[in-house]
């Protein structure tokens, strides 16, 4: 007959073990996002539209450096020495100030014509310059909905990907831009990749919408200051 020790660590197993099996092959992915997968992709890309990590929206050009948000909509270029050093504008004196212009080796990279992707599209253009294009690599995991009232919040985390980086991405003078460093995935020829990212949606109880709310966080992913 087995001894009791024998018999309490059996026991042990066989109580444990359907919990281990839970953790282990568990779905970081709540059924919610599951089934809606496309979706929460499509809404995750239409915020990244808004604001490629990839791209540096400054212009349009020819730009002043000395103004500030006036009414005209027009602004100053923090980034303007940067994007100088890099070889992609140039400043020209103009009466008492100066203005900065493009220069060709910029053409490639540079556009006025608003992300099709955005969720807050308007007639105005969106200027930048756009050295890939960040995209969504895969969804790796979701917290349990919150309950809003009216509405459920849903934290999702996933990670971007850089399609088609371009040279300059690599190179010191994006970091002094601020601009991400994409990592190669383990496959030598696999994704250019970023770290994850965290995004929360508000989504009706039936599912009928799916709407990014940045500023929003809960659970474990509370934002800390």
């Amino acid at each position: 007959m087995p001894s009791i020790r024998a018999t309490v660590l059996l026991t042990v197993i066989v109580v444990l073990a359907p919990l281990g099996y839970m953790y282990v092959f568990s779905d970081p992915l709540t059924p919610l996002v599951s089934d809606r997968m496309g979706e929460f992709v499509t809404a995750i890309e239409q915020e990244i539209g808004n604001n490629d990590p990839a791209c540096v929206y400054v212009g349009p050009f020819p730009l002043r450096p000395d103004l500030r948000y006036q009414a005209s909509g027009e602004r100053g270029c923090d980034e303007c020495k940067a994007l100088e050093t890099a070889g992609f504008i140039s400043y020209h004196t103009r009466g008492s100030t100066g203005v900065y212009r493009l220069d060709e080796s910029a053409r490639p990279y540079y556009t006025s014509v608003r992300d099709p992707r955005a969720r807050r599209v308007t007639n105005a253009p969106a200027p930048r310059f756009c050295f890939g294009q960040t995209v969504v690599h895969e969804i790796t995991e979701a917290l349990p909905p919150l309950n809003l009232g009216s509405q459920l919040a849903v934290s999702v985390k996933y990670v971007p990907e850089v399609r088609a980086p371009a040279p300059f991405l690599f190179s010191a003078e994006a970091r002094a831009l601020g601009l991400p460093l994409p990592v190669r995935s383990k496959a030598s020829d696999g994704p250019w990749l970023l770290p994850p990212s965290i995004l929360t949606f508000r989504v009706g109880h039936d599912g009928s919408f799916i709407e990014a709310d940045p500023g929003l966080s809960y659970g474990k992913w509370v934002a800390k200051d």
